[in-house]
């Protein structure tokens, strides 16, 4: 196998649109060696027979059955993907055991083009998210992290270079429209959602004590004027959503979880075309298995146009002990999450 080119390929196709970018083949060239280094040392591994073992799967809602479609080279937990806007890479992270989060890595795999099931890895971090032009991914970089950098919401290159601290924050998401990143804030009580401004390099959070921010921080409306997450209040879950302002009058909520035993693991994602929206599930009443994270989450996907609807899970039968990191494809056809089966 070619390293070199394929190290090259992955390169030249993460910067595809951004050759206009000063400086954009200097840093292609400074990274080469740095992926091909890693690419050599990558064996490809299957862990899939190892307890807590965690992989990308896709299907289409309706499907009778998900489908594999891949597992980072050598490590056990595959995770948190998001499709680039051009939809031939997938971002994800990925750990070498169980909830070692602290060591989580990003990469990213071609899932069509040249070097279709290829993938590279670009540094520690976690929960990667495309810009809208495919150039940079924003990331969460853990407090403890094996690097002793700066934990909080960061910005790279798409091959991994120039990385930047942005703000203190989780869970970030790059919206459509390219001008914001919503986070988690984790400095207040209750949790609630900011947004970095690229523009001005500040940050302003909304909500305020109205409303706690539970699991992740927030998904985007195609049209950037909304934000989807799952809000705490009055001791009960829901799927909410926000205008962007953060004004209260425009706090909606799609669905309360009202069972006991049960809570609601996200963020929510909806659909391109705005109908649907999906989110994980948690059953807290089933036999845990020990003592992990997200154990016996299964997906569901619910309609945001009918009044009172109830949600439906994604698969026909309850599979796997963790179904979660749902995002669809860019064109609306399909759902890729992470799962334990």
């Amino acid at each position: 196998m070619n390293y070199s080119s394929i190290a090259s390929g992955l390169i030249f196709g993460l910067f595809g649109v951004c050759q206009a970018q000063e400086g954009v083949l200097e840093r292609m060239s400074r990274s080469l060696d740095n992926i091909q280094s890693q690419l050599k040392a990558s064996k490809t591994v299957d862990r899939r027979t190892e307890p807590g073992f965690r992989a990308l799967y896709t299907m289409k809602p309706g499907d009778a059955k998900a489908r594999f479609l891949f597992a980072a080279p050598g490590m056990i937990s595959t995770a948190t993907p998001e499709w680039s806007h051009r939809g031939s890479l997938l971002a994800f992270d990925c750990v070498p055991a169980v909830d070692h989060l602290m060591e989580s890595k990003i990469g990213v795999y071609a899932v069509g083009g040249p070097f279709k099931g290829q993938s590279v890895m670009l540094g520690y971090g976690n929960v990667p998210s495309w810009s809208p032009d495919d150039c940079q991914i924003t990331f969460l970089l853990n407090p403890g992290n094996p690097m002793d950098a700066p934990g909080g919401v960061w910005v790279m290159n798409a091959d991994g270079s120039d990385r930047r601290w942005l703000c203190n924050g989780s869970y970030p998401r790059w919206s459509p429209d390219g001008k914001d990143i919503v986070f988690k804030g984790l400095d207040q009580e209750p949790n609630n959602l900011g947004f970095y401004n690229f523009k001005t390099g500040s940050t302003r959070f909304i909500l305020g004590d109205a409303v706690g921010v539970e699991f992740g921080g927030a998904t985007w409306s195609k049209d950037s004027k909304r934000v989807y997450f799952i809000a705490l209040k009055d001791g009960r879950q829901h799927i909410a959503s926000v205008e962007v302002s953060g004004r209260l009058d425009t706090l909606r909520f799609i669905y309360t979880e009202s069972r006991q035993h049960h809570e609601l693991v996200g963020p929510p994602v909806v659909s391109p075309d705005g109908e649907k929206i999906v989110f994980a599930i948690q059953d807290k009443i089933r036999p845990t298995q020990g003592n992990r994270l997200w154990l016996n989450t299964f997906i569901y996907h619910l309609p945001l146009n009918e009044a009172s609807a109830t949600p439906t899970p994604l698969e026909s039968h309850e599979i796997g002990l963790i179904n979660r990191g749902m995002m669809w494809s860019r064109d609306g056809k399909t759902i890729v999450f992470s799962s334990e089966r």
